[in-house]
């Protein structure tokens, strides 16, 4: 199966989301416009792509760049906060799939901005989260999380 989501970015460069799973959950296989950062507060997910799989412990995110068909097997009750990021917000977002630390800074600013409103004004607190998560997303470490 193959589905692919759409966002709109008109008015904000992320969109973030919020979702929990039961364990034995799964995704489907489907693919997003946007890249995505999928980033687990509790439990293990592990995201399969035909380039490999990765395996997602808490505390830590999978980068999955633009157009990666991949899916989600839920192990443990999984509470995932995702940024869905669109692909020309930076130059240099990275363009592979990988399993990344999600630093103490950057988690607050995942959570912050469920809570902030889609449209706001330029110089905003909300423009200046979106902002810092794009910087921050830039500098992300790399863990050795696939197979």
């Amino acid at each position: 199966m193959t589905t692919q989501q759409q966002f709109s970015f008109a008015t904000r460069p992320l969109v973030p989301f919020a979702h929990d799973y039961t364990h034995g959950e799964t995704e489907p296989w489907h693919s997003h416009t946007c890249a995505q950062l999928l980033h687990t507060l509790s439990g293990v997910v592990r995201v399969e792509t035909a380039q490999g799989f990765w395996i997602v412990p808490p505390g830590r995110g999978v980068w999955l760049p633009a157009g990666t068909q991949h899916r989600l097997l839920i192990t443990g009750n999984v509470a995932a906060r995702t940024l869905f990021i669109d692909s020309f917000a930076r130059a240099d977002l990275p363009s592979v799939c990988q399993v990344v630390q999600i630093s103490t800074l950057l988690r607050e600013l995942i959570l912050a901005s469920l809570h902030l409103p889609e449209s706001y004004a330029a110089g905003s607190r909300a423009e200046r989260i979106y902002e810092l998560i794009l910087d921050e997303i830039r500098g992300i470490s790399v863990l050795p999380f696939n197979l």
